[in-house]
């Protein structure tokens, strides 16, 4: 799978990640909501940004976002504490989203 869908976070400033993510997130969070609502879970959709492209279900892809990220945080974390870098806790994206711009 190409990882160019990662470049629009390549030094991206903090300031813009959150703009983004106050557009996307609401936006997302709609189109699972609907997906769910209406038992579509099972179904699936083309992913054309792959290459090549591939097929996933909406199921796959929720659990994918729900799970995977916080797998890799976790290894990044324990990376960078082996490292020497000690103030990370455990990473947890929940401290720093609070904090203000």
């Amino acid at each position: 799978m190409s990882m160019t869908g990662w470049s629009v976070e390549e030094h991206e400033s903090l300031t813009s990640m959150r703009e983004r993510l106050a557009a996307e997130g609401p936006a997302y969070l709609g189109h699972v909501r609907e997906v769910v609502g209406t038992g579509r879970l099972d179904d699936t959709f083309v992913d054309a940004l792959c290459e090549p492209a591939q097929v996933f279900t909406y199921g796959g892809m929720v659990a994918h976002v729900l799970t995977f990220a916080a797998h890799r945080r976790v290894l990044v974390c324990g990376a960078l504490a082996d490292a020497g870098i000690q103030d990370l806790g455990a990473g947890d994206p929940m401290t720093w989203v609070a904090q203000p711009a």
